[in-house]
């Protein structure tokens, strides 16, 4: 699994993501926000071009939104965005991002869809937090003075306050300020590849909701390497 966002009704969504110099592929995958369990499907259908999903995120519509790295070195094409019909599996291609290596994707409770973007093989492109026009498909970069920091953040979501931003890579967890971009460590677990990290509004106790999204963070690190290998 190679990304995580909440469903607006305590559950989650991820999807399986392979490699593009594989051909790419993928299925969603809904996860029960109270035992964990995963159910795949549909599968992911966009057409002619290879599904290599890095970033999920539903609108406050209830429009999935996703990020896709067809080719990740590729200037020309780089990063996607997409809506994905969560019944049939089926994308449609809203635009190009106009950046490389995009990884992570997540709303606000008032509709402004962002990204993280800390670049790719084959370009330097590393703005780091951007806004995305759920209409075209480009992105514009929060702040031009402050770039990714060398982060390439894997997932961001906004905690359980609907206004403080987080953002995770590898055992890293960051909060990220919306107005100028910059991420601050928060701390470090024992889990090694975070995937995807969301908001449990189901768990009512706020120390469980970081175990309980550690933990699922966790399964897909682990979910995506069986795959991938």
């Amino acid at each position: 699994l190679n990304s995580l966002t909440e469903d607006g009704a305590g559950g989650f969504i991820s999807a399986t993501s392979a490699s593009p110099a594989v051909g790419g592929g993928g299925d969603l995958v809904s996860i029960n926000g109270s035992t964990g369990s995963g159910t795949v499907g549909p599968s992911i259908n966009l057409g002619a071009t290879p599904v290599s999903i890095r970033g999920l995120a539903v609108s406050p519509t209830g429009t999935l939104f996703a990020s896709n790295n067809p080719d990740p070195g590729s200037v020309t094409t780089g990063t996607q965005l997409y809506t994905i019909n969560t019944g049939t599996g089926v994308g449609s291609l809203i635009g190009l991002t106009g950046l490389i290596g995009m990884q992570a994707l997540t709303f606000s409770s008032s509709g402004t869809l962002y990204g993280w973007n800390g670049g790719g093989a084959g370009g330097s492109i590393t703005t780091g937090l951007v806004t995305l026009n759920t209409t075209t498909g480009q992105a514009t970069d929060v702040n031009a003075a402050v770039d990714s920091q060398g982060l390439n953040l894997q997932s961001i979501t906004f905690g359980l306050d609907g206004t403080t931003m987080y953002g995770a890579t590898l055992n890293e967890l960051y909060q990220i300020d919306t107005a100028s971009g910059v991420a601050t460590l928060i701390g470090m677990g024992s889990y090694s590849d975070i995937r995807g990290i969301a908001a449990a509004t189901v768990i009512p106790v706020p120390a469980a909701v970081w175990l309980f999204v550690s933990g699922l963070a966790g399964l897909a690190a682990l979910a995506r390497r069986k795959v991938a290998a």
